[in-house]
């Protein structure tokens, strides 16, 4: 049941987002959308803070304090990356789509794997809930999905199911930690470069009209729109790619 809702409710909301952005009358990508399609180790951060709070309220008996923790996390965490991969559907934007997905992943990877360390920590693996779901799983009459399905994952791994507790969190900030840490790289590339080109541009001779600058993906694209002649243009074209 734990693996079921979370799934149904990422298909909810993305689906349900993607609906949403179809019947809009304006298709524009703003600021918010933008800024969760280029994850980055950062963003992890945040996931991360975001479990221990969820943590903290959840080991102690505040059913108040539960709602407002599971909240937060969703809210701040989950959601957004999501409704960004829904209007990336919505729109057939494909970059949208796999950026506000693996933002998602990283921030549920980084959720999960941090409250299970730390219920650990907290003693919570004393409690011998092998046992206890055995004695549920063999009760005469539980033939309900969920249950046939623990069952069977019993029988396949056996006594690693609660190795797999750990190795499934972990496995998953694994294979996210690689593109994090690159969109990280690339951020950093963009900042730099896009510093040095300004200095550039801020010293062009001449009546600039208006320009314009974009650094991304390992390229940098400038638009010069200035006041002279076609001579005066080539020669500002070519200083411009030499620096």
């Amino acid at each position: 049941r734990a693996g079921v809702r979370p799934a149904g409710s990422v298909a909810v909301v993305v689906l349900g987002a993607a609906a949403m952005t179809r019947l809009l009358p304006f298709h524009e990508i703003t600021a918010e959308l933008a800024a969760r399609t280029s994850p980055t180790m950062l963003d992890l951060f945040v996931a991360v803070f975001c479990a221990l709070a969820a943590v903290y309220t959840t080991v102690r008996q505040n059913r108040d304090m539960m709602s407002a923790a599971a909240g937060t996390a969703i809210g701040i965490s989950l959601v957004p990356p999501l409704c960004t991969a829904g209007y990336g559907l919505g729109v057939g934007h494909a970059e949208v789509l796999r950026g506000g997905l693996l933002l998602f992943t990283a921030n549920f990877a980084a959720i999960a794997a941090v409250a299970t360390i730390a219920i650990l920590l907290l003693g919570f693996g004393q409690v011998p809930v092998g046992e206890r779901e055995g004695a549920v799983l063999e009760t005469p009459g539980t033939q309900r999905v969920s249950h046939r399905a623990a069952r069977l994952t019993r029988r396949i791994v056996g006594r690693r199911l609660g190795v797999l507790r750990l190795l499934i969190p972990a496995a998953l900030l694994g294979a996210i930690l690689v593109p994090l840490t690159r969109a990280l790289e690339e951020v950093s590339w963009q900042v730099r470069v896009r510093g040095q080109v300004e200095d550039v541009l801020a010293k062009i001779p001449g009546a600039v009209v208006r320009q314009s600058l974009d650094v991304r993906a390992g390229t940098v694209r400038v638009r010069i729109f200035l006041i002279g002649n076609a001579d005066h243009a080539r020669a500002l074209t070519a200083d411009l790619r030499t620096q």
